[in-house]
């Protein structure tokens, strides 16, 4: 029974420190730690909003975002793959290129902390700033939606895919 207790669960840390459930979404009924929650119920709130005409992006490695959101993933499976540094800009023009010729999407999701167990226990995301990706989201074709502590979500100007207001917390 120690040995369960003890064993690390999926980043989340081990068994015996998962003791918040997580109340609704797609992963509703889980049981993780408590930071993992209150980040969840937080980008929750923030996906909701968020129509499902809407086309989103996550930046780097973050395909849980895809399952948690109602938007049309912009993406294929290529982008949650890990590029060297040294292909990094090659990789954003490709994707920068088929934007051009399909439309950019409507949201982008940049992560800058993929948090685990506790606060200080997390991946941290770093971007260069002249990279094409970070370049478009910064750019006037994009404004800021939300900015929080674990990522910043854009949202593409002129965009009507159906982006409503923030729900309140518990609403």
């Amino acid at each position: 029974m120690l040995l369960v207790l003890g064993w690390q669960i999926y980043r989340d840390g081990p068994f015996s420190d998962m003791t918040a459930a997580v109340d609704s979404g797609a992963y509703a009924g889980i049981r993780t730690s408590l930071n993992k929650k209150l980040f969840l119920e937080l980008f929750d709130r923030d996906l909701a909003r968020i129509g499902p005409r809407c086309r989103i992006v996550f930046f780097r490695d973050f395909p849980a975002g895809y399952l948690l959101a109602r938007a049309r993933a912009d993406t294929n499976s290529a982008w949650v793959a890990t590029v060297p540094a040294a292909k990094t800009d090659a990789y954003q023009q490709t994707l920068i290129r088929y934007w051009r010729r399909h439309g950019f999407p409507d949201v982008a999701v940049v992560m800058s902390r993929i948090p685990y167990e506790a606060r200080r226990a997390a991946r941290i995301e770093r971007y260069r700033v002249d990279t094409p990706l970070v370049r478009l989201v910064r750019s006037p074709a994009y404004r800021v939606l939300s900015s929080h502590y674990n990522y910043v979500t854009y949202e593409r100007r002129g965009s009507t895919c159906g982006i409503g207001p923030v729900k309140p917390a518990g609403g």
